[in-house]
């Protein structure tokens, strides 16, 4: 993992209201002018070789700090897909369909990712790496892939086709590749956030490219305030979230980042995992928020997988579990929203 120079509590000390603005998702974080660095911790520095991490809490305890970023350096030795010495980019490149002894963290991340994966029919997939390799590789020709290369893809995809018996992968196709970017930083965000409840640490913000939780209150002694990025200005905000008490897991998935541009057409980079095609662009972004902490690895992948299901289908999922969402939407009626019923309780 590279790591930039960590910013201290000082970037927010002598300012009334710092804003970050991360992944479709801005923090603004307040102070009263007496913080000291003795009593917040905070550090920024890079995941994946560009995904930028957030940490602050209070109060400061060094060890806390050093504990999650030796986390983080472990998750990013895991699941760094683009590391061919990653254990993720080790099974990526296996020769056999010979059963595999997985790190406990890896075992966790594929359990919550059936589990993802069930809860909305299938329409949240780690295993079409191969799918996004195959639209990348195309992107690069400047041609779309034929329905039959796709067809083709499709028949070694599907965690239906994984057999996982206690931390060991018993059954796996040998040309299944896993792609954990839709919820392997919603997992890493609950787990710090129940380190540092561990260490009696009473208030924090944790900001993991698009996933963020908070708890606790600010440096102001006010909840901590969450906004969504308004995507057709980029340097305004559409939605504010506050937290009510209880804290927040947010995400939001935002289509207006990394499209895949061939030709003239410019496609959604999540994928259909039924259809191996770019799911419909008109849906600019996705939000999802839970009352709590913990539950960051459910906001991650749920956010992908709406964008695939469309507001009919999520809204009742997400409702079910215990969350609110809100779509962001361009089509032919326009630029609009689409909430469900109790979104607007977070403001």
């Amino acid at each position: 993992m590279k790591n930039n120079t960590g910013k201290s509590i000082n970037a927010f000390i002598f300012f009334c209201c710092c804003i970050i603005l991360v992944g479709g998702i801005v923090i603004s974080r307040y102070s009263t002018g007496d913080t000291s660095e003795k009593n917040w911790y905070s550090e920024e520095r890079l995941l994946f070789y560009g995904i930028p991490v957030t940490v602050t809490f209070y109060p400061n305890n060094q060890i806390s700090g050093d504990e999650i970023w030796e986390y983080l350096d472990v998750i990013d030795k895991i699941f760094n897909d683009y590391n061919e010495a990653s254990e993720i980019g080790i099974i990526n490149q296996r020769k056999s369909d010979d059963p595999v002894l997985l790190s406990p963290i890896l075992t966790e991340a594929i359990t919550k990712s059936r589990m993802s994966c069930e809860l909305t029919n299938g329409t949240f997939d780690i295993s079409i790496k191969s799918l996004k390799m195959l639209w990348e590789e195309k992107e690069k020709e400047n041609i779309p892939p034929t329905r039959e290369e796709i067809k083709s893809v499709l028949k070694h995809c599907g965690l239906d086709k994984v057999v996982l018996d206690d931390n060991v992968l018993k059954q796996i196709p040998t040309e299944m590749k896993f792609d954990f970017g839709g919820i392997i930083k919603g997992i890493a965000v609950d787990s710090i956030v129940a380190m540092l409840k561990q260490n009696d640490v009473t208030s924090a913000m944790i900001q993991l490219g698009g996933e963020t939780a908070v708890f606790g209150i600010s440096p102001r002694e006010k909840p901590f305030v969450i906004g969504i990025q308004n995507p057709n200005n980029l340097s305004r905000l559409w939605k504010t979230v506050t937290d009510q008490g209880n804290g927040l897991s947010i995400s939001t998935s935002g289509n207006y980042r990394n499209p895949i541009q061939i030709g003239n057409l410019e496609y959604y980079h999540i994928i259909n995992p039924k259809t191996g095609w770019p799911v419909n662009n008109s849906i600019l972004s996705v939000s999802i928020v839970f009352s709590g902490t913990g539950n960051n690895w459910l906001t991650d992948s749920l956010t992908t997988a709406s964008v695939v299901l469309g507001p009919e289908k999520a809204i009742p999922i997400i409702n079910q579990l215990g969350g609110e969402v809100l779509f962001l939407i361009n089509d032919e009626l326009g630029f609009r929203e689409i909430k469900s019923k109790g979104w607007d309780s977070f403001n």
